[in-house]
């Protein structure tokens, strides 16, 4: 118990004290001889005996130096790999355990920096959960200011970069999972607002490029690892997912790839002369087939494929907003690029409305020409009604 009082007289008259100075060990020693012969607190045998233990540490905190980790990481050596099991502090006294963090600090900071420096989150996750006892109240906030400024990095980059696939080459902790699972693991409450104010970053920048939102997604599934207490934080997480999914997975299947590589070629941004000479094509071609289907196939054939091309565009009228609401089209060249891309992604998306609408069209229109009624085609469409009213409705 003297040891913890002369530690607590240490820590009220020398706030700066360093156990590691030589120079603050001096100093101390010096204003607790002098405590001593003014008021009788301690006596010089147990000042020096404390003094000793402060200059040799080894010679009394064996049974906390006896747990592997913690005599790793004060010893200054390397420890690649945390061992996840509660130490036994059974043997240890509270008093001495006190006195330990504040000789500890110091290396438990460089410590906590190198792992952070390294993305190593997993290991800081088991240090967090059987050795945070060992941290003194400076460390720990040392600690949670750095991921505070990672936290904020994020939501900085989000804000202001054009490119966020630099996140991922620069800033690969903003999409580990593990990383927000650190921040739950120390204090969630702590990190709640530093969560919803990346969530709400993402929320105000979504209409960009797709590209940016495949990273965004990523961000949002990594988040969703960060266990809230506050039900608001875990609802907003919790909603965000499926069209986080949705984001990240823009990439993946037959159809959702080629809209993708549509995009990116009919991206305003990229090189004008290689956008408009596409578009020409494009033009041409549509232009051309519809020569050769009035010209060589059943004009009703015909009639009824541009129909069904035009039911498809009133249909599908804001397909493409999430893939190009990213910009203004202030000119006439990037509006013809966007609604090229855009019929583009309209024939991709509904490839067999084009393959079986025509044909139902004209099946309908043969049998109203001879009297019949096309009850199988109404019960067809009436059924798939029914089953979107249902869909939408839940």
């Amino acid at each position: 118990m003297t040891h913890f009082k002369i530690y607590k007289f240490i820590e009220e008259n020398l706030p700066d004290f360093n156990p590691e100075n030589e120079q603050d060990i001096i100093k101390a020693e010096k204003l607790l001889k002098a405590e001593s012969k003014l008021n009788n607190s301690f006596t010089i045998n147990e000042i020096e005996v404390y003094i000793s233990e402060l200059k040799n540490p080894s010679t009394h905190f064996k049974e906390i130096l006896n747990i592997s980790v913690i005599n790793h990481i004060f010893s200054g050596k390397n420890i690649d790999d945390i061992v996840h099991l509660k130490p036994d502090l059974s043997k240890i006294k509270n008093e001495d355990l006190e006195i330990f963090k504040e000789n500890f600090t110091t290396k438990a900071k460089e410590f906590l920096s190198e792992k952070i420096r390294k993305n190593r989150w997993q290991n800081l996750i088991y240090f967090q959960k059987y050795y945070s006892d060992f941290l003194s109240a400076d460390a720990l906030d040392f600690y949670k200011n750095i991921l505070h400024d990672k936290n904020q990095i994020i939501i900085e980059k989000i804000e202001n970069s054009s490119i966020l696939n630099n996140i991922i080459h620069n800033y690969p902790f903003a999409i580990d999972r593990k990383y927000y699972e650190l921040q739950s693991t120390i204090d969630s409450f702590e990190f709640d607002d530093d969560i919803l104010k990346i969530n709400n970053s993402i929320a105000r920048n979504q209409k960009t490029h797709i590209n940016n939102k495949i990273v965004l997604g990523k961000i949002l599934i990594a988040i969703n690892y960060f266990r809230s207490e506050d039900d608001t934080t875990k609802n907003v997480i919790k909603e965000n997912q499926k069209i986080a999914k949705d984001w990240v997975n823009v990439k993946r299947g037959f159809f959702t790839n080629i809209i993708y590589h549509i995009v990116n070629f009919f991206n305003p941004d990229s090189s004008k002369k290689k956008l408009v000479f596409a578009v020409s094509i494009l033009v041409w071609l549509v232009f051309l087939s519809v020569i050769i289907y009035f010209a060589y196939v059943d004009y009703k054939l015909a009639i009824a494929i541009i129909t069904s091309t035009l039911l498809l565009v009133l249909i599908g009228n804001n397909i493409h907003k999430s893939y190009y609401e990213n910009k203004k089209h202030a000119n006439t060249e990037e509006i013809v690029i966007k609604f090229t891309g855009s019929f583009l992604i309209y024939v991709v998306q509904r490839i067999l409305w084009f393959i079986f609408v025509p044909s139902v069209l004209l099946y309908v229109y043969e049998s109203l020409k001879i009297g019949k009624f096309p009850l199988a085609f109404f019960i067809i469409v009436g059924s798939i009604i029914y089953q979107l009213y249902k869909k939408y409705k839940n």
